[in-house]
């Protein structure tokens, strides 16, 4: 197999792996907390930002090797089996029919991210602020 034929194989099991996790996060069926890790995983896995930056040579690209994987399969694991099976099927049929629309929602789950992540920083570094007065 040429590595052409590898790295379209690879590319094609990421995005399996996401439709998966996006049927899981959209079913009624699914628990709150895999609801949560799916949304923190999809939206870590589509951000620009990453924990270990890219430009550190070879710890920089531990977090796309391990732990994106890792939350989808935690993901995976803590789903109900007939909702997993079911979004394994779903994913599987999936096309993208409107891509434009597709991309959007992708930027979007990023946006609101964080967006939250940033909001969550600055309510506590108010907090934090008005607790310490100046002697």
């Amino acid at each position: 197999m040429k590595f052409r034929d590898k790295l379209a194989r690879a590319g094609a099991d990421i995005t399996s792996s996401v439709n998966i996790i996006y049927y899981i996060l959209v079913d009624k069926r699914t628990p709150w907390y895999v609801k949560l890790l799916c949304f923190f995983s999809l939206s870590y896995a589509f951000s620009p930002v990453d924990i270990i930056p890219d430009f550190i040579p070879v710890l920089g690209y531990l977090d796309d090797l391990f732990i994106i994987p890792a939350m989808f399969y935690l993901a995976g694991r803590l789903t109900p089996k007939e909702v997993y099976v079911e979004a394994v099927s779903k994913a599987s049929n999936f096309k993208i029919r409107n891509k434009k629309l597709f991309e959007f929602v992708g930027t979007l789950l990023t946006l609101i991210f964080w967006v939250g992540i940033a909001g969550l920083l600055i309510f506590v570094f108010l907090k934090l602020r008005k607790g310490h007065k100046k002697l």
